[in-house]
């Protein structure tokens, strides 16, 4: 089991905390290097960063597991057993295992149509998604979902998410729930706002062994999913979930647009 509290990703931010841990800046390696793949690289990934799914700490305590969708987007999963590409309205052949922690929960498609787009799973007309494990958490007593939405014209989560255990038992809806802030960028040419949500189940008191679990919640028409999170504890108390916040889109968007400047350069010198 792991016992991971967050879900890790892989964003520019990580690389500065990484470089600066060891006494290096990002213009100390730009001045080390002079290849031009390196920089177009890196500019490439400053400008894939400016909107992704938020790092979520949870806060539980005792024995906890984590499965994370870190990319919600056909850079992970396949669109063609996803929907099939645009609008997403053909089956999923296949269900969407998370990509990091316990890697045992998926994500199907139950109606509507969707499908992962370049940055995010695409609602194009609304969907009705549903989010399960198998094998539950030994003693499980709680489980917080958290998601990482933009609205569309339809609304981001606009029904559910509802919890159903053992297959048949429908607990419903969250004890508690967060609004964990939104953050924005400039998206080919369209403002998108996007905003954490965290619901937490009490479980504590269900009374038996708990082996599996379905959550279903539906997303509105136009919604754009970048990130999701499930973590489960088997000891129930408040959780105190925070979107570990992501460096601003701006200097993102600065060092992006920088580095690839300075790369046009390189090459004209040589």
């Amino acid at each position: 089991m792991y016992n991971k509290r967050y879900l890790y990703k892989p964003t520019i931010r990580t690389y500065v905390i990484n470089l600066n841990h060891h006494h290096f800046t990002l213009m100390n390696l730009i001045q080390k290097s002079s290849s031009f793949a390196c920089l177009h690289f890196m500019a490439l990934f400053c400008a894939s960063s400016l909107i992704s799914g938020a790092l979520i700490d949870s806060g539980l305590t005792g024995t906890t597991s984590l499965n994370g969708w870190e990319g919600l987007n056909n850079s992970y999963y396949d669109a063609v057993t996803h929907g099939g590409g645009y609008p997403g309205a053909a089956a999923w052949t296949n269900p969407m295992v998370a990509n990091e922690g316990e890697a045992d929960a998926q994500l199907m498609k139950v109606s509507g149509t969707a499908y992962p787009a370049s940055s995010s799973l695409y609602t194009s007309g609304g969907a009705v998604l549903s989010l399960s494990d198998l094998s539950a958490l030994t003693d499980l007593e709680t489980i917080v979902f958290s998601i990482a939405i933009a609205p569309g014209t339809g609304g981001g989560v606009v029904t559910g998410p509802s919890l159903t255990l053992n297959g048949s038992t429908l607990i419903g809806a969250a004890t508690t729930t967060w609004d964990l802030g939104s953050t924005s960028a400039t998206i080919g040419g369209f403002e998108v706002t996007q905003t954490t949500y965290s619901y937490q189940w009490d479980l504590s008191g269900f009374g038996s062994t708990i082996h599996d679990f379905d959550l279903r919640f539906e997303t509105g028409e136009h919604a754009q999913t970048y990130a999701m999170q499930l973590d489960q504890g088997d000891t129930y108390s408040l959780a105190s979930p925070n979107a570990i916040p992501e460096p601003s889109s701006l200097v993102l968007f600065s060092l992006a647009l920088w580095a690839l400047f300075f790369s046009k350069r390189l090459v004209k010198t040589k």
